[in-house]
């Protein structure tokens, strides 16, 4: 019988999940809510390497509600313009249940809203940097440097189609506190 009420539990579980999501086992305190969140991603931040887990903490930098292209990550993670780094590291993190979503279709994944704010509360004080260091990442992409000079930095140079970054580079230059180069 231990096992049939096992095997209920597990049912249970699931269709919670599926219906609501990590926030189905959260606290009414936020911080026993942020312990409720660890403990589940635990499972599955486990069985990443340390690289992995580096990459999916850098996660933390994208906007709620965001569709992230899969070039997008790639650029933060230094892969290749052709390279597959993104595409490879989001099919592990969707196996393991460390995104809601990843359309490969349409080259976007999806970070859940819990798990997000998840993110950024583990990053703390190091969130700035991870926005500089995207928006790093898109100068060097683009050979250019960060400058604070006169011309400020070159996003001139990003192309007119870039599927992401043009759409949320004021908010990425506010939260690291770039607020020269926001104002520029």
């Amino acid at each position: 019988h231990l096992a049939q009420g096992l095997a209920d539990a597990l049912i249970y579980l699931h269709r919670a999940l599926d219906e609501r999501g990590l926030t189905a086992f959260d606290a009414v305190r936020p911080a026993d809510r942020h312990q409720a969140v660890a403990t589940t991603l635990g499972v599955s931040l486990d069985q990443l390497t340390a690289e992995e887990r580096t990459r999916y903490k850098e996660l933390a930098v994208f906007p709620e509600d965001v569709a992230v292209p899969l070039a997008t990550l790639g650029i933060l993670w230094g892969d290749s313009p052709r390279g597959t780094l993104g595409e490879t590291l989001c099919a592990r993190f969707l196996q393991l249940s460390l995104l809601s979503a990843a359309d490969f279709a349409s080259r976007s994944v999806r970070i859940h809203d819990v798990v997000r704010g998840y993110l950024v509360d583990e990053a703390g004080g190091a969130l700035p940097d991870l926005h500089r260091a995207l928006l790093s990442a898109f100068l060097r992409r683009l050979g250019a440097e960060q400058t604070s000079g006169e011309e400020g930095w070159p996003w001139r140079l990003l192309s007119e189609d870039e599927p992401y970054l043009w759409h949320h580079l004021a908010w990425h230059l506010g939260q690291a506190a770039l607020g020269r180069e926001l104002a520029a």
